[in-house]
């Protein structure tokens, strides 16, 4: 059973620093509201329009629109050339962020080590 927010239910627009992944989590949430709303069958339109969904989940328009006609984001669009997998690139983000809290400081060559280390193979040049 899908679940959907209710229409007094809105999600504050970004605001301050931009969480992506927040973000796409939302307007897959929109998407799949409209989705599930049905088809009005005078006009062919979903019951919850794209306006509407974009207000109650606090994303873009365009955004909506695009996922709708089956184009993805560009983390996902783009995964295929990612040296890192996103379950890779977290244990990475976790690792600098626990060298920062011991003031350690993070130069490329560590990092790059640190890659190639996760990944299991060196990377190209850059």
């Amino acid at each position: 059973m899908l679940l959907m927010p209710s229409a007094s239910t809105s999600y504050p627009a970004n605001s301050g620093s931009p969480d992506p992944l927040n973000e796409e989590a939302r307007v897959q949430e929109a998407v799949s509201a409209m989705l599930a709303s049905g088809l009005n069958t005078e006009n062919q339109h979903y019951h919850l329009s794209i306006s509407q969904a974009a207000i109650r989940f606090g994303v873009s328009r365009f955004i909506i629109a695009q996922r709708l006609k089956g184009i993805s984001d560009r983390r996902t669009a783009h995964q295929h050339q990612q040296n890192l997998s996103p379950s890779q690139e977290t244990v990475l983000v976790e690792w600098a962020k626990s060298l920062g809290r011991c003031s350690i400081p993070l130069t490329r060559i560590t990092l790059r080590e640190k890659v190639e280390m996760i990944t299991g193979h060196a990377l190209g040049d850059t």
